[in-house]
């Protein structure tokens, strides 16, 4: 754990002072898995990503 710490230092510091988050990432992954979930049994890529487009907006 401590070669982690040790490697990932700078990052680490930098989201505490800069106080940042990755909830907002990790929010939009959690509903790419949803649509993903959701579109099973659907044909091919372009009905997900027409499914990701009406679930997230960019």
């Amino acid at each position: 754990m401590a070669g982690t710490i040790k490697d990932h230092l700078w990052e680490i510091l930098n989201a505490v002072v800069l106080e940042v988050s990755n909830g907002p990432a990790e929010g939009l992954n959690s509903r790419i898995k949803m649509i993903k979930v959701r579109s099973r049994g659907l044909r091919g890529l372009p009905m997900q990503s027409t499914s990701s487009n009406l679930y997230c907006p960019a």
